[in-house]
């Protein structure tokens, strides 16, 4: 957390949330260090998911909304909402499993 307060040095909100990893998987929701559109000038925690505006307790969530399909997310009115809101994850890196058919898994960086 000293290394994001000083590269940045912005205000850091719910500090307590901040969980330092070598690997975090967005199933898991964790808490990830943003900063967003609604306070530019602050880092805060957030978790990587979408509850659409028509689900009124997250508990009625029945459809996993982590992934988006690029194909389709302008078409859907799961995220048609969510366009104008942006912000950045602060982390070191970042990567995507993908597996070709009949190859082992293979990580892009």
């Amino acid at each position: 957390m000293s290394t994001i307060k000083e590269v940045f040095q912005f205000p850091v909100k719910n500090e307590r949330l901040f969980q330092q990893a070598f690997q975090l998987n967005g199933f898991a929701k964790p808490f990830l260090p943003v900063i967003n559109s609604l306070d530019t000038l602050a880092i805060d925690f957030f978790r990587w998911q979408l509850i659409p505006t028509w689900i009124k307790d997250e508990k009625d969530l029945k459809a996993d909304t982590l992934n988006a399909r690029a194909e389709g997310i302008f078409e859907s009115s799961t995220y048609k909402p969510y366009w104008h809101k942006r912000c950045l994850i602060i982390c070191t890196g970042f990567f995507e499993p993908h597996q070709v058919k009949g190859e082992d898994p293979i990580l892009l960086y």
